[in-house]
């Protein structure tokens, strides 16, 4: 405030010394007044620094891009503008790889693909990861110098038709731009490049069967003998945006007129049951056949009629196959070539009815030759799974596995009481030494197939099982005979004894609850039973049948 007031006095001050110019100033006291009061200065407005003109503006790294983004490297060069300073190093990656000049137009020697380039900047003269950053992408890019075409499997042929089809496979990253084109062939045989070749030209579209593949048929001359050939291919098409494009391959060719063989064919059973109760409930059918083959199985009625088309599960040489007993089941949707309701491959048709059937094998190679094998019948019962007792009715002769005979005594191969497969064990007929006067017997058997629900040991398969003999006192003999039978268990061991005494009769023998004595055979898959019959003492016994009675889980 002192500033301006004195300011402003001066500026007064000097005015009326400029009017009065001529006079003598008057000296007077001056009178003493108060300061006016004047608004507070303003602040300057601050103004602009002068932009200086001896260093240019900054400016980021550029890389201008061609404006083709599907090309063929051999008719187009795919040329870059690059200005990216302030890095050690420039790489550009993304269908191949390679150094930039840091400045300036470069032409990039890109691999066939489909990708973006990115343009990076390194603070190293080599390319990390680590020290490189992204400085500019281009569009995504579609690179082919050739058509990439395969044979998409090797070519088999048994020349019943002159004409063969060979299938193309195209890479995967290609559009499915490419459909048609020309391919001419040549056939050698493999090993022989210097033989003369087979040679042709044809054509090659997309397949319709909606694989994606392409497909090209070849007239064969039908002098080609059985084996393998080399078949060279080159392919040929005019690309939009690639232009005239080419790809040779090679492919195998393979000349094969001899059936495949189909051997050690099995029906597992002659009988089964498709009631689902889970015993024999299926027909099961296992073969060998030539690798590489493929089999199907027909089921046959009685007069060779189809029943039903089976799933047929390989494992390299070898195939099996089963049948539920069922028909094919016929699907009122998809319909066949005439029309009518087609019949799938299933296991949920109706029922087959009980009767005799077969299979029809038919083994088919890949160069169409066939095989067809017929097999033995086999019978479908609608029976089911019962617990029933059974009983069987053997004549000692049939069931007889050894003797132990001393030499006082005999076993004579028919009764004194007559009759077809009897037996008579007497004792002392020669002799009378107690050492010397044994006739003992083993017999077996085998027990009828037992199916059980659930668990499969023997105490589930069979129950109470029970020998019983008839027969009696020896017409030779004297009336006190008598014959000692029990059961023989897996470890030899004896058991179940009892003296049968008295007259003609059937005599039971001793039943245990669980089939302690029950014996497997692993070898024939069955179960047995084993009994011996003895006697001494000069005693004479006939034996005309065995009983052998159990409780098992049967077909009815």
């Amino acid at each position: 405030m002192l500033t301006a007031t004195t300011a402003t006095v001066a500026l007064v001050l000097g005015a009326a010394a400029a009017a009065t110019a001529t006079d003598e100033p008057t000296p007077t006291e001056p009178t003493p007044t108060e300061p006016t009061a004047t608004a507070e200065p303003t602040e300057p407005t601050p103004t602009e620094e002068p932009t200086p003109t001896e260093e240019p503006t900054a400016t980021g790294p550029t890389v201008v891009f061609p404006e083709v983004t599907a090309f063929n490297p051999a008719t187009f060069e795919y040329a870059v503008d690059v200005d990216v300073p302030g890095y050690t190093s420039v790489w550009a990656r993304g269908l191949g790889q390679q150094e930039l000049e840091p400045h300036g137009r470069q032409v990039l020697d890109l691999d066939d693909g489909r990708g973006a380039i990115q343009v990076l900047g390194c603070t190293t003269e080599h390319y990390s990861t680590w020290d490189c950053t992204e400085v500019a992408r281009s569009e995504p890019l579609q690179v082919r110098s050739r058509l990439y075409l395969t044979a998409f499997e090797t070519v088999h042929t048994n020349l019943t038709e002159p004409t063969v089809t060979v299938r193309l496979a195209r890479d995967w990253w290609q559009d499915h731009a490419h459909t048609d084109g020309d391919l001419t062939w040549s056939v050698r045989p493999v090993g022989a490049p210097e033989s003369e070749p087979v040679t042709g030209a044809t054509t090659y579209t997309e397949a319709s069967d909606g694989t994606g593949l392409l497909h090209a048929d070849l007239t064969l001359p039908a002098s080609l003998a059985e084996g393998a050939y080399t078949l060279d291919l080159l392919a040929s098409s005019d690309l939009p945006d690639f232009g005239p494009l080419e790809q040779a391959f090679t492919a195998l060719l393979v000349v094969d007129t001899t059936a495949p063989e189909v051997w050690k064919v099995k029906v597992a059973e002659d009988l089964f049951y498709p009631a689902k109760d889970t015993i024999l409930d299926h027909m099961r059918l296992s073969g060998r056949a030539e690798k590489g083959a493929e089999v199907t199985v027909s089921v046959l009625d009685a007069d060779g009629g189809h029943v039903a088309a089976l799933d047929v599960r390989r494992t390299r040489d070898q195939w099996t196959t089963a049948w539920n007993g069922r028909l094919d089941e016929i699907d009122q949707v998809d319909q066949d070539a005439d029309g009518a309701p087609a019949a799938r491959a299933g296991r949920k048709g109706p029922m087959a009815e009980e009767g005799t059937y077969s299979f029809l094998i038919q083994a088919t190679d890949a160069a169409g030759n066939t095989t067809t094998v017929p097999t033995s019948s086999f019978r479908l019962s609608h029976g089911k799974v019962r617990h029933r007792w059974v009983t069987l009715k053997l004549k000692p002769q049939d069931v007889l596995l050894d003797t132990s005979v001393g030499r006082c005594s005999r076993i004579a191969r028919k009764s004194t009481h007559g009759g077809r497969g009897t037996l008579s064990l007497q004792s002392q007929t020669r002799c009378r030494d107690p050492r010397q006067s044994h006739a003992v017997a083993l017999f077996g058997a085998y027990l009828p197939d037992s199916y059980p629900p659930s668990s499969r040991g023997i105490t589930r398969r069979y129950e109470r099982p029970q020998v019983s003999l008839v027969g009696g006192p020896a017409k030779n003999g004297p009336r006190s005979s008598y014959a000692v039978m029990g059961y023989v268990d897996s470890k030899d061991r004896f058991k179940g004894r009892r003296v049968f005494r008295g007259p003609w009769g059937t005599h039971a023998g001793v039943v245990y609850k669980k089939p302690y004595w029950v014996q497997l055979d692993k070898k024939a898959g069955r179960y047995y039973v084993l009994w011996q019959v003895g006697l001494s003492e000069g005693s004479r016994y006939d034996l005309k049948e065995f009983r052998v009675r159990v409780k098992a889980w049967v077909m009815r």
